[in-house]
């Protein structure tokens, strides 16, 4: 190798190790601060819980006592979004594509109807930002005409549902889903967002169930003490 070329060799092979060092310490760095987020929301769900359980202790040893209890502080509700289905669903999207899902009139008013003749699935769904660690309280009124199960699982049938994604994991909390036929009714749920997720979806209609569904008076809140 020609004796001039020996430094410039030399020279870049420090600045690969320098930027592989650099880099390493990245990785560790970005690591570190993902650990400790965890850490962070973690302790922030274990104070929110305990909170809770301070609140329900105090109740039961009131109850206990036979004194009445302090009135719970009642949280105040901020609306994130409503709707009351009467005009159109816009920001929600079809689940499947060509689902039944359409205005109509109902009685004296309008609202959302979606039918499922297949007994698979007819949703619509609609994502939206929360504010982390705050409670969510979700509210419509429903109406239901011979909603069959396919399978006599639980979780079939009516659907009120959110969908939360956290590390990988996703779990659905909802309000208790329905079958059969019955007049309107209101359904309603709270939820608990964890610390970190920011966003959610919304799901409503028919879930391994066929007959027809109506929602309307749709409310999304956030409860803040």
């Amino acid at each position: 190798m020609n004796k001039t070329l020996l430094p410039l060799a030399a020279a870049a092979l420090m600045l690969l190790g320098a930027d592989n060092d650099e880099l390493a310490q990245n990785r560790q760095l970005k690591a570190e601060m993902a650990r400790e987020r965890k850490e962070l929301q973690a302790a922030q769900e274990k104070n929110r819980k305990a909170h809770r359980s301070i609140s329900t202790l105090e109740q039961t040893i009131a109850a206990i006592a036979g004194k009445a209890a302090a009135p719970a502080t009642q949280p105040t509700a901020r609306m994130l979004f409503a709707n009351p289905f009467n005009e159109n669903f816009s920001n929600f999207g079809r689940n499947p594509k060509g689902c039944d899902a359409a205005i109509v009139a109902v009685g004296d008013g309008k609202a959302l109807r979606i039918v499922s003749t297949d007994g698979i699935s007819a949703c619509i769904q609609r994502g939206f930002a929360v504010p982390t660690g705050t409670t969510l309280r979700l509210s419509v009124k429903m109406k239901a005409e011979n909603v069959v199960r396919r399978a006599p699982l639980g979780y079939t049938g009516t659907k009120f549902m959110l969908m939360v994604t956290k590390d990988g994991k996703t779990v659905w909390p909802d309000a208790t889903a329905q079958q059969g036929s019955f007049d309107w009714t209101e359904q309603s749920f709270q939820y608990d967002v964890p610390f970190g997720v920011k966003n959610v979806v919304l799901v409503i209609g028919l879930q391994g169930a066929s007959g027809t569904a109506y929602f309307k008076d749709l409310k999304v809140e956030v409860l803040e003490k």
